[in-house]
């Protein structure tokens, strides 16, 4: 198929278009120099690693109780990785996209965070809870543990608030 927007030869034919050899898609953006385009690939690697540690701390929060504050050193690897790449992408042509993403991961991870801190200061009322729903078999002995739970968790946050 011929390009129309290229002007004709002197016969007043239009030249073939030229096609890539088939498997070949070109790759990256031409005026870029060697150092960005190292700087793309790092940028690349902070995200992976940035995804990775995120979703490990996901995981890790849903987790039971020892398992789930390893979550806390995930979601920190993840919001300085965040921080980094943030960093990165701004001194890069065409980082922007990588800066909004990493940003709206940024947040989700300071929430994550901000969750796990209220799972390690409530760590005694969720331990015991864990235990107990551990030993209960029948669904009375599950309300009470939730009942003793409840109970637990008002005192701790009474003592933190500094009420009676």
């Amino acid at each position: 198929m011929a390009n129309p927007s290229q002007p004709p030869d002197r016969r007043g034919r239009v030249p073939p278009r030229r096609r890539l050899p088939r498997g070949r898609i070109p790759v990256g953006s031409p005026n870029l120099s060697p150092a960005q385009k190292k700087a793309f690939m790092q940028l690349g690697r902070v995200i992976l690693w940035f995804g990775l540690s995120a979703l490990a701390a996901f995981g890790l929060t849903m987790a039971p109780l020892p398992w789930s504050m390893l979550g806390v050193v995930c979601v920190l690897a993840a919001i300085v990785l965040a921080i980094v790449g943030i960093a990165r992408a701004r001194r890069l042509p065409g980082g922007r996209p990588a800066m909004a993403s990493l940003g709206i991961g940024l947040v989700f991870a300071s929430l994550m965070l901000f969750y796990s801190a209220l799972m390690a200061v409530q760590w005694p009322a969720q331990w015991d809870y864990q235990r107990c729903l551990g030993k209960a078999l029948t669904q009375e002995a599950e309300d009470t543990c939730l009942v003793d739970y409840q109970q637990d968790s008002m005192t701790l946050v009474t003592g933190l608030l500094g009420g009676r």
